[in-house]
């Protein structure tokens, strides 16, 4: 549960900071960002439930980093009003995969 808190409050704020400082992200309307960002916090806690062990701590942010690519590649394809090109999702994924290193730290650290 922490997680999924921790990614509702994250998420947001890293797409706002790539939205507002580079060109190659725009995510335009409220709705689709907030689909957008329910999409990988869901898709991000299911895959931690079902990978994150002490064995798997690097598997999973490295599966993290590249699942975040490709669920940006297809929002921005599937919703009208969001454009991310290729290297915004790298620099977006590069972030978020930061961030997940700690609360993987965090959730390996407390058994979650």
């Amino acid at each position: 549960m922490i997680s999924l808190l921790i990614k509702i409050v994250m998420l947001p704020l890293i797409i706002l900071l790539f939205t507002s400082t580079y060109e190659g992200v725009q995510f335009e309307s409220v709705w689709q960002t907030i689909a957008a960002i329910v999409l990988l916090a869901v898709v991000g806690v299911v895959m931690e439930a079902l990978l994150l062990r002490r064995k798997t701590f690097w598997l999973s942010i490295l599966l993290d980093f590249v699942a975040t690519i490709g669920l940006l590649l297809l929002i921005s394809a599937v919703f009208s009003d969001i454009d991310v090109t290729l290297t915004g999702a790298i620099l977006i994924s590069v972030i978020v995969a930061i961030q997940e290193y700690f609360v993987h730290l965090l959730l390996i650290n407390n058994d979650k």
